[in-house]
Formats: structure tokens, C-alpha cells, sequence
């Protein structure tokens, strides 16, 4: 464009200058002196030389700018080709969720990342049945059946209808987002825990408070018991209530014996180990606690006097940490 100005404005200089010499050529040729006729044969010979020079200058300027056009279409049709073959190195996974990306083009290479559906990469070169791209700060290899360059990836892309291309998803990038993911499923169920138990709350206020009563100690009836039957009832009664009052301790030896009569099953571990009933016996807690040798004096003893009939909660069967419920209530435990 700069140039077509160039050289118009040449040419108008050029025609003005030739211009102003035949017109000084012509005031010269009017103030002349008088000459006898036959001595002065004008021929025009003066100006020709001056014509011929501007016919030239106006050739080569209409010349110069038929060329600068033809340049300006070469170019705006290579840009134009350009563009429309941005796609030709592109690649993208043609498949339902993603394609591996890994660091060596072999089925046995380490996963570096995830081109995902939708994913845009470049394609570096081609090995075999592999193509190696780059992908944002990804670079590997991947299965080229599983993926589309050039205009079908165009297409591919278009069909989709994304608000913006994405690049591959390096392993470390989705570890990060999980462990974000978990943080945060984590602390929305915190959330709705308080939530539920302020709820809650809420509700034992406005409700009358539960009956709660005092122990009540009876004697049932004993159970003939071996060494082992004590252990691991010593064992159970540490686990669920070591911290407990001597009291709650016999309590829950108690449940496990009111259990044994009720025929909840035909022996003490039969009982305890009653599948989802004690926390301890599922855990495998009441099995280290066993090896370690882990019940007390008080754990022991408070097993025997449960064991010979001694009962604090009466023919109570269960217990769990109190939280206002109705029951005979022991330390932290309430007894139904």
C-alpha cells in the first residue's frame, strides 16, 4: 500500500515538472524576438524529448503498480492457506474419555499424562505406530490409532463445542486435583456433619429430656467359664471401657454374659465375635490387645465378677456412648 503511494506520488511530481518546462518553453517561444519567417521553421522537436520522458515515467509507475497488486494478491492468498492449515499438526484423542500419554513409545512406558476428549496437542513426529506429541507442558507418545490430526481433528474439535482448548493432564496435575478433590469432599461432609448434629442439637432441646436412670445392680445367674473365656472377655471390657468406672467396666462384661443367656450364640467368644456387634472384635483392636496382654487388674477382675453373675445395668443386652438417650447411664456409657 505504502508503495502504490510511492509511486503516484512520483508520478504526479514527474508531470508537474514536465508540465512547468513546456510552459517555460512556451512563454519563452511568445516573448521571443521578432525574426524574419524565413529564418524560423518551429518544428516542436523542443518539447518532444520532454513527452517522451513523462510517457516512459507513467509506463513504469502503471507497470510498478500492476506488480505491487499482484504481490498484495500472492499474499493475502498464502496468509489465507496459512490459516487454513493451522490444523495440519494438531492432533486430538478420538475416543470416549482419554489416551494415555507416555514417555516412550511402547505399551510398557511410563504414563507421564492424559490427553483427555477434547485435549489439543502438536504433533512432534511419528515412530512406528506412535505418534510424539506436546501438549501444553506434556510431551510423549501416543497410540495414533486412538487419535485424528489435520482437518478431521478440526472437525473433531468444532463438533464438541468447547469454551476453550485444553491441553494434556500431567499425572502430577491429577494427583493434585484429586487430592484437592478429597479435600474438599471431605471438609463438605465435615460441614454437614455440624450441620446435622447442630440440628440435632436443636431438637433434644426442644424435646423432653430422655429417661435416663441410675445402676441397678442384680445377681444373674453365673457362667461356668475357662481362662481363656476370662482373658478375652478382660481383653473386650479394656477395649471398650478401660478408661471407665469399675463399675462400667462390670457393666459391659454384664451385656456380653446377658447376651450368652438371651442365646444371641452358645459361648463367649461366639458372643463377642458376633459379626458387626463389638467395634474392638471387627477391628482386629481386641486381637492386639490380647497379644500385648493389654487388660488390667480391674479389666480381669471386673471379667470375673460378670462371669460369676454380678450385673450393675440388670438384664441389659447393649451400650454405646451416652448422648442423652434414655438407659442406665455409667461413666460416659448408657445401658438398654
Amino acid at each position: 500500500m505504502n508503495a502504490n503511494r510511492a509511486i503516484k506520488k512520483r508520478l504526479i511530481s514527474s508531470t508537474a515538472v514536465a508540465l512547468s518546462v513546456v510552459a517555460m518553453a512556451s512563454q519563452a517561444y511568445i516573448n521571443a524576438p521578432v525574426i524574419e519567417e524565413t529564418t524560423f521553421e518551429p518544428t516542436g522537436y523542443a518539447t518532444a524529448g520532454i513527452v517522451s520522458e513523462l510517457s516512459d515515467i507513467q509506463y513504469d509507475a502503471r507497470e510498478q503498480a500492476e506488480l505491487t497488486v499482484d504481490e498484495a494478491a500472492i499474499s493475502v492468498v498464502a496468509a489465507s492457506l496459512q490459516k487454513k492449515s493451522k490444523w495440519e499438526d494438531r492432533l486430538m484423542a478420538d475416543v470416549d474419555d482419554f489416551v494415555y500419554v507416555r514417555k516412550t513409545a511402547s505399551k510398557d512406558g511410563e504414563i507421564v499424562a492424559k490427553l483427555r476428549r477434547g485435549d489439543v496437542a502438536n504433533v512432534v513426529s511419528e515412530k512406528g505406530s506412535w505418534t510424539k506429541i506436546k501438549s501444553g507442558d506434556v510431551k510423549g507418545y501416543v497410540k495414533s490409532k486412538y487419535c485424528v490430526t489435520g482437518d478431521v481433528a478440526k472437525a473433531l474439535y468444532k463438533s464438541l463445542d468447547l469454551e476453550e482448548m485444553t491441553t494434556a493432564l500431567s499425572v502430577e496435575d491429577e494427583q493434585a486435583l484429586n487430592q484437592i478433590y478429597l479435600l474438599a469432599k471431605a471438609e463438605k461432609a465435615a460441614q454437614a456433619e455440624a450441620l446435622a448434629e447442630a440440628a440435632k442439637s436443636e431438637q433434644v432441646a426442644e424435646e423432653p429430656a430422655a429417661e435416663q436412670q441410675a445402676p441397678v445392680a442384680t445377681q444373674n445367674e453365673a457362667v461356668e467359664a475357662t481362662v481363656d473365656d476370662v482373658t478375652l472377655l478382660a481383653n473386650l471390657i479394656y477395649c471398650e471401657a478401660g478408661g471407665e468406672p469399675y463399675e462400667g467396666q462390670v457393666a459391659v462384661g454384664a451385656v456380653v454374659v446377658n447376651r450368652l443367656h438371651a442365646g444371641y450364640a452358645s459361648s463367649i467368644s461366639g458372643v463377642i465375635y458376633q459379626p458387626y456387634q463389638f467395634g474392638p472384635a471387627s477391628s482386629g483392636r481386641l486381637a492386639s490387645a490380647i497379644a500385648s496382654g493389654s487388660a488390667t487388674a480391674s479389666c480381669i477382675q471386673a471379667a470375673q465378677e460378670a462371669l460369676a453373675g454380678s450385673s450393675p445395668v440388670g438384664d441389659c443386652k447393649n451400650f454405646h456412648r451416652n448422648r442423652g438417650d434414655a438407659g442406665i447411664v455409667i461413666g460416659h456409657h448408657v445401658f438398654f
